[in-house]
């Protein structure tokens, strides 16, 4: 009879206690890591709310000039970094006249700018996009096929332009900031007359106490063709997602790909959220290690309890003359294969649970496969396993020591 037969008849005969001891390592581990797992992504989603809270990046034209072509969104995006830039809201800056006298006005496009500036309410209705037919979010992720789409969403017909007074079609979306509208007198629902055009006011700032609250804001294709600057923008406001790439990166890469125009990151959004996170990173990275500490002990309690049950085994083994370091050894890798399974297992819990429990974290705010890191599941199967052997073997290699008529007739 080989010593692995008696391996696996010792599996066999005690299949309960092995399975206890299996369990044992499994709820260790999955106990640790599942905490550790919600911390750190609970750090990530803590970033990336932080980095959607208005832009962190400045795009303007090369000095001396004042504007810059369409074009320049689609190379945004063709950096390697293209996966971490949330939110790209272009604007078109100007001044037109009005019976009241001269009106600055801001083209943007809606859907982008209300999402990078989610603090912004206003009295009334957001509008949605110039003619109604623009996709949300129409500048993320701008491809060449639909760059060219967006050219011809800025050709705006002139009828188009004129609203319901000359054509019978619906006037044109109006946004207006707290002391502009208290300063003209325009309120919501009002018809205005901006550049010989008419459009109404659909919803007016709350205050904000910066320069939008002396502004007009309307769709950034009308305000293009209203100021003769077709396929221009003025400037552009990123948010990008600085979690797994810093800020520095993005705007190297963009720089690269964009060279001569002005690429700003903004240094009190950047000192900021470094100052948070960098907190929240500390306070995450000792979760952790506490976390390891309180796993690895379990671990090996766990595996040196099996192995002193086990003793009277070494002295059967080494009664019916198998060596000492051979027993010592195959025992030990019997409990590094019980670790090896319960590590597979424990991880796999860990992550089932972490997914179950993170939606009443923080609901919506992250995808559940970003807990999933393969490196992490390889370096915890075997670290449970290794743990397990460690643990065991000493107390293995000192029961071999001892003789084996003793230990049996203990028993």
């Amino acid at each position: 009879m080989s010593l692995f037969y008696f391996f696996r008849k010792s599996i066999e005969r005690q299949w309960g206690r092995f399975l206890l001891f299996l369990i044992g390592i499994t709820i260790a581990v999955a106990g640790t890591l599942s905490p550790w797992m919600i911390s750190r992504s609970m750090e990530t989603a803590l970033a990336d709310a932080f980095d959607l809270v208005g832009a962190n990046m400045i795009i303007a034209p090369p000095p001396g000039q004042y504007d810059m072509p369409l074009d320049v969104v689609e190379s945004i995006f063709s950096i390697h970094e293209s996966k971490n830039i949330a939110v790209v809201s272009p604007k078109v800056l100007g001044i037109l006249d009005a019976p009241e006298g001269h009106l600055t006005i801001m083209g943007i496009a809606f859907d982008e700018e209300i999402r990078l500036k989610r603090w912004w309410s206003v009295e009334g209705e957001w509008p949605s996009s110039f003619r109604g037919d623009v996709p949300p979010h129409r500048y993320n992720h701008m491809s060449a096929k639909n760059l060219e789409e967006e050219r011809a969403k800025w050709q705006v017909p002139e009828e188009q332009v004129l609203g319901e007074q000359v054509t019978g079609q619906q006037l044109q979306s109006l946004v207006l900031g707290r002391s502009l509208a208290e300063d003209r007198g325009w309120a919501i629902g009002e018809q205005v007359e901006i550049a010989g055009y008419h459009f109404r006011v659909q919803a007016i700032l709350d205050p904000l106490g910066t320069e939008e609250d002396n502004m007009a804001l309307i769709d950034i294709a009308l305000a293009a063709h209203l100021l003769e600057r077709p396929e221009q923008l003025s400037m552009i406001e990123i948010a990008a997602l600085c979690a797994t790439c810093p800020i520095e990166v993005i705007v190297s890469q963009i720089e690269e790909v964009l060279p001569g125009y002005q690429v700003e990151a903004v240094r009190e959004a950047a000192e900021m959220r470094q100052m948070i996170i960098g907190r929240f990173t500390v306070f995450s990275a000792l979760t952790g290690f506490v976390v390891a500490m309180a796993g690895i002990m379990l671990v090996g309690l766990t595996a040196a309890a099996q192995a002193r049950e086990r003793q009277w085994e070494i002295a059967l083994l080494q009664a019916i003359g198998f060596g000492r370091k051979t027993v010592t050894l195959l025992l030990s890798a019997q409990i590094g294969l019980a670790g090896l399974l319960a590590g597979l297992l424990g991880y796999s819990t860990a992550l089932g649970l972490s997914l179950v429990l993170w939606p009443y974290l923080a609901p919506g705010v992250m995808s559940p496969v970003t807990f999933f890191y393969p490196l992490e599941g390889l370096l915890t199967v075997l670290a449970a396993s290794l743990v397990g052997m460690a643990a065991g073997y000493p107390i293995f290699s000192q029961t071999a020591k001892k003789d084996p008529a003793r230990l049996l007739g203990s028993q």
